[in-house]
């Protein structure tokens, strides 16, 4: 329980922007479910306005291996760079993060430290009947991509 009380503490040290749902900032939504036209868009959609959309169930992204970045998932965060914020949204799979979502994630190691300054990531994740300690592992694994892109992170409610 001890590890809990740390991710809780570990989130709340790391400064949020205060999301404001705006035209003027370009946003890429990244769906991380297997259901491009589920849940997790219609969460997406109820609380932005405009967006474009990256379904990770359609991006030849093999599992992360350490070496030779594929071209698809370098398209990928070259796309991410051509947006103010990035929205990413993943449901959560047997007590974390979808395959889709840590999938990307791993393969941000491929990129350099600071990829993404001066974005703005903003995450949610949803569950049926999600656990607290669920809830804030899938929270802690996100808030590393924001800090290893160099992105300022936000948890959208």
């Amino acid at each position: 329980m001890e590890f809990v009380t740390n991710t809780l503490v570990s989130i709340d040290a790391m400064p949020l922007a205060n999301f404001q749902d705006s035209n003027d900032l370009k946003t890429l939504f990244i769906n991380g479910s297997a259901f491009p036209g589920g849940n997790t868009l219609a969460i997406a959609r109820s609380k932005l306005t405009k967006f474009d959309t990256v379904n990770l169930a359609n991006v030849d992204m093999p599992l992360y291996v350490g070496q030779g970045t594929p071209e698809q998932v370098l398209n990928l965060f070259e796309t991410m760079n051509n947006y103010d914020r990035i929205v990413i949204g993943s449901p959560v799979y047997f007590s974390g993060l979808t395959g889709l979502t840590k999938t990307l994630i791993d393969w941000e190691t491929s990129q350099s430290r600071g990829f993404l300054k001066d974005k703005h990531v903003i995450v949610f994740v949803r569950g049926m009947a999600l656990e607290p300690v669920v809830e804030q592992a899938a929270y802690v694994t996100l808030k590393h991509f924001a800090w290893y892109s160099g992105a300022t992170f936000e948890i959208l409610h």
